[in-house]
């Protein structure tokens, strides 16, 4: 028997429990920031940061809208009337 195939015979139930710890840490997380989404100042600073602007809004592309439209309206305010 491969070494591999052993480990992973081994091992199921410890697989089964890593995901399941992955699933409730991803299911936390998303709650946890979900109320962030409410917050214009935070999704403006979001926006704003290099590190972030790329990931925080890839499933929302009407809040990215909306958040590029505060901050333009902010800093222009008559471009967007």
């Amino acid at each position: 028997m491969y070494p591999q195939k052993k480990f992973r015979d081994g091992h199921r139930d410890l697989e089964m429990e890593i995901c399941k710890l992955i699933t409730e840490l991803l299911g936390g997380l998303g709650t946890r920031f979900e109320a962030m989404k409410d917050n214009k100042f935070i999704t403006k600073a979001i926006l704003l940061d290099p590190r972030l602007k790329k990931h925080a809004f890839e499933n929302e592309l009407k809040l990215f809208q909306l958040t590029c439209r505060d901050i333009i309206s902010e800093f222009v305010p008559f471009a967007l009337k």
